[in-house]
């Protein structure tokens, strides 16, 4: 049930209560100093891109959020300015999505714009990026994919943020326009009520956070004041008869398939699939729910039992092969559909 190959045994290290914020600023002074303001950063080596990559799943955008959020917190005093290169930034993930023909005009929170331009409101705001989010927010109304990397979920996610930064009543609308279509689309299973993805090409049942159930529920969640009291009733009941019909239970705790399914136990046990996925995206629910508490207590459990990742940092459970469609369209180009 536990794939050992994928993880190590906790070590009963004493830890100094400086050596956190050491391994930080160590982390933060490598990748300023691998920084060019053109190229960006070089790719990992057993990643499968090019360097230089732009966006917030796997480049530019997303490094560049995460030294400002840790700058923000007060987890470094370490100062840089990512300012002049934050329009080259844009750009390039605009170019980067033309190679994804089926979506290259819709609003991908992790691999579009719509991520790219947050970051930048976040760092150097302006109605100009503020009006790219709304573009391409909007446009994703009419995606079917129902999930958090290409679709809804990522766009509502992104107009929580923006009315935060800019208070404006836009985001509000556009967000109960799509949580009103991603709850319509909620079926009733009999394994609860489930979200079926069209993705890749293909009809699946998703539970995790980036592509699944977890990941449809995180803007939800989020966006919790914004929803009408039926709504708010529809996912409090949703997501416990959810979680615990697809739950798989034993000694050491529980966890979850990638996908809906009971013909063999869950191989993975990470942020994407599995039991960190479920706690990390369930803890905060904005409702009283002892069945999902004992769920997730129990998933906590089989995380402490699993170990850390062999594999180093990386929420995703492959480093080599990268979470993108791979069919080719007549151009060559890649296609989602």
């Amino acid at each position: 049930m536990i794939d050992q190959s994928r993880h190590v045994a906790l070590r009963p290290t004493p830890r100094a209560s400086n050596e956190a914020s050491a391994a930080i600023d160590e982390i933060i002074s490598d990748a300023l100093a691998k920084f060019d303001p053109e190229r960006f950063w070089p790719a990992h080596p057993l990643d499968d891109v090019k360097d230089g990559h732009a966006s917030v799943y796997m480049g530019a955008a997303g490094m560049i959020w995460a030294l400002d959020y840790l700058s923000r917190v007060g987890a470094t005093k370490i100062r840089f300015n990512f300012g002049p290169s934050l329009a080259c930034l844009l750009e390039k993930t605009k170019t980067e999505m033309r190679d994804y023909d089926d979506y290259s005009d819709l609003g991908s929170l992790l691999f579009g714009d719509l991520g790219t331009a947050l970051v930048i409101m976040r760092l150097s705001p302006s109605t100009a990026v503020a009006d790219v989010v709304e573009l391409r927010a909007r446009a994703n109304t009419r995606l079917p994919v129902r999930e958090l990397m290409w679709g809804m979920p990522g766009s509502m996610l992104a107009c929580i943020a923006m009315d935060e930064l800019t208070g404006e009543s836009r985001w509000r609308s556009i967000f109960e326009m799509q949580a009103e279509r991603l709850l319509g689309d909620l079926m009733t299973s009999e394994d609860g009520p489930i979200w079926v993805q069209d993705l890749y090409g293909k009809r699946q049942e998703f539970l995790g956070p980036v592509h699944g159930y977890a990941g449809n529920m995180i803007p939800l969640l989020r966006g919790w004041e914004w929803l009408s009291d039926a709504q708010r009733d529809l996912i409090a009941n949703a997501v416990p008869r959810t979680l615990g019909a697809n739950a798989w239970r034993s000694k050491i705790g529980t966890s979850w398939r990638a996908t809906v399914g009971h013909d063999k136990p869950p191989g993975l046990c990470q942020h994407c699939h599995g039991a960190p996925a479920m706690v990390t995206t369930f803890a905060d629910a904005p409702f009283a729910s002892a069945e999902l508490d004992g769920l997730l207590r129990d998933a906590g459990q089989f995380r402490w039992a699993a170990g850390p990742l062999a594999k180093g940092s990386n929420l995703w459970h492959r480093r080599q092969r990268l979470c993108i469609p791979q069919a080719v369209s007549q151009n060559g180009r890649r296609s989602l559909a």
